[in-house]
């Protein structure tokens, strides 16, 4: 439906209520089968996304993220059109949100994007009612550190990057205290956690 649909479960837990739809332009046209999405706890404010509380959300189809006032959900603004390391995103699919990181703080969010037929992670910083291109991480391959086709991200209580390294068949790790360098790999052949190494 090209669209996100908000439910709260404040009457009841088991059967959540519609509580609003909605279908952001950003920068010119409407959502494109988004497939991620992530929010932010920051203080609301009244300059856009970094003063939010923001919903992040990957356009998939329209190559880009859409950050959302939670307060405002009219209220919208676009990343991706522009060039990062060279190229724009392309297919973006998962997206996380956190503070801890390098660059992040308590007045800004850290936000990493897989930038899923560019075969890394775009990360972005969102302060002061904007975000800005921060680095990648990785880069098409097959060896530790690389990507084929990662579809999903989050981070830990330390700021480090989980992603879905989707066409490799693995979970990959990068520590923030290292600039984001390879340390973990689960399935694919790779360090695993309990035996086995399958994943598909």
């Amino acid at each position: 439906n090209n669209r996100v649909v908000q439910w709260k479960n404040n009457t009841s837990p088991t059967a959540p209520a519609e509580n609003t739809t909605f279908n952001a332009s950003g920068t010119g046209t409407s959502f494109s089968y988004p497939t991620g999405i992530a929010i932010d706890a920051s203080t609301p404010g009244t300059s856009g996304c970094g003063n939010g509380p923001c919903v992040w959300i990957a356009d998939t189809g329209n190559n880009r993220v859409v950050a959302c006032q939670t307060n405002s959900l009219a209220s919208c603004v676009a990343l991706g059109t522009g060039s990062y390391n060279g190229s724009a995103l392309a297919v973006p699919t998962g997206i996380a949100a956190t503070k801890v990181g390098t660059g992040c703080a308590s007045t800004s969010y850290c936000i990493y994007v897989t930038d899923s037929f560019n075969n890394r992670i775009v990360k972005f910083i969102a302060g002061s009612g904007s975000a800005t291109y921060s680095t990648t991480i990785g880069s098409a391959g097959y060896g530790n550190g690389s990507f084929e086709s990662p579809t999903g991200v989050v981070t830990d209580s330390s700021g480090n990057v989980w992603v879905a390294d989707s066409m490799n068949n693995r979970v990959q790790e990068f520590t923030v205290a290292s600039g984001y360098a390879w340390a973990l790999t689960i399935g694919g052949g790779g360090v695993c956690v309990s035996g086995t190494c399958t994943l598909n």
